[in-house]
């Protein structure tokens, strides 16, 4: 069965219907909407919106979280990641952060440069970016401590700052337009790009341990561990230090009790994080913090332990063909039963859309590199 040409008759290709990508990107950016809501935002009618809703909603690209609100679903993240609106949508979170001018140009550049890296980087990092904007929002978080978490989540996060070297990678970041101050004085922004790297290993020390690191904020090293355990929820990518801690320590059980205190006086933030299709499970949710490491171990477990975004960002790189191959199969199984009608194509043709990007890069990858046999 010619899976694919079956899928392109009733393909609706999301990235040409520009309604479509206005509602999912305003669900992306402010979270579950009423239809009233979106269509004010998308200065379109009511009638039109509950349609372009009801279309997306079949095409399993919204979900509906209570009667009402509609969110993104994750195959829909996926699809904006891909679109390149998730990086427009950090980028804003980063302006409204209301950083320095010096430190908002430098960490603009680094999105900008991390949008070289894999997907699954990328969306991990922009996902995170949101959420450090939103728990650092509270006037009572000082400036210091907003810098600081900031940095930790952009260039403490970015896996190029890991492989190169804070001194590297800060010369690699200047390198970027609108960088001048950053050129001019790489000495201290390599110290904050340490600075920031000091901080993740001290959220990960303290998953392990329960306790925090002598001589550094406590309040920015328990944001960054809540920031790294909801974007690793969320996105099902985990980064590679909280991947280690679960296949080696396992998260400390006083490191969750602190960090669910820490987390009950925070619920104005954490109401405004990007939750997606998580929003009514986490309602539902007694205690937030075990809540998300719950999802963490039933969305990436395997039968390896945990795999962290390195080695997912690995096989997207090099290709996972075997992975591609199931998935596809998986698809065109569906439609031999009878179980894909008209209404879920639409979004099995979204999943193709994906792996066809991963499958153009593995023959990428790979040309050149194999040998040629001939019979």
């Amino acid at each position: 069965m010619d899976t694919i040409r079956i899928l392109t008759s009733y393909r609706k290709a999301v990235a040409r219907d520009r309604a479509a990508v206005h509602v999912l990107a305003f669900l992306h950016r402010d979270g579950p909407q009423e239809e009233g809501s979106l269509a004010e935002k998308t200065r379109t009618s009511i009638f039109d919106v509950r349609a372009k809703l009801n279309e997306l909603y079949r095409s399993s690209l919204v979900v509906l979280v209570d009667p009402s609100h509609f969110a993104t679903s994750d195959l829909a993240e996926q699809v904006l990641a891909q679109l390149g609106i998730s990086s427009v949508v950090a980028r804003e979170s980063l302006d409204d952060a209301k950083l320095p001018e010096r430190e908002a140009s430098f960490l603009h550049a680094c999105l900008r440069r991390s949008e070289n890296a894999p997907f699954s980087a990328r969306r991990y990092l922009y996902t995170a970016v949101r959420s450090a904007q939103a728990m650092t929002a509270p006037s009572d978080v000082d400036s210091d401590t907003r810098t600081a978490i900031l940095y930790a989540t952009v260039a403490g996060l970015d896996p190029a700052n890991h492989e190169l070297g804070c001194d590297m990678y800060t010369k690699y970041v200047s390198s970027e337009p609108g960088c001048d101050a950053v050129r001019e004085d790489l000495p201290a922004f390599a110290f904050q790009c340490k600075a920031a790297t000091d901080l993740r290993n001290a959220s990960n020390h303290f998953l392990a341990s329960g306790r925090s690191a002598d001589g550094l904020n406590t309040e920015a090293v328990l944001a960054v561990t809540f920031i790294r355990l909801f974007t690793s929820a969320v996105t099902a990518i985990v980064d590679d230090g909280v991947a280690a801690t679960l296949n080696t320590t396992g998260l400390n059980e006083h490191a969750i009790e602190r960090l669910t205190r820490w987390s009950t006086k925070r619920e104005e933030p954490i109401r405004r994080l990007p939750w997606g299709a998580l929003h009514r499970e986490r309602l539902r949710a007694p205690s937030i913090v075990p809540f998300l490491i719950g999802r963490i171990r039933d969305s990436a477990w395997s039968a390896h332990g945990v795999s962290g975004w390195g080695e997912k960002a690995r096989r997207e790189s090099v290709g996972d063909s075997s992975g591609i191959l199931q998935e596809l199969r998986a698809i065109e199984q569906r439609i031999s039963r009878g179980d894909l009608d008209a209404s879920d194509l639409p979004a099995a043709m979204s999943v193709v859309e994906l792996l066809s990007d991963r499958l153009a890069r593995l023959v990428s990858a790979r040309s050149g590199d194999q040998p040629t046999t001939k019979h």
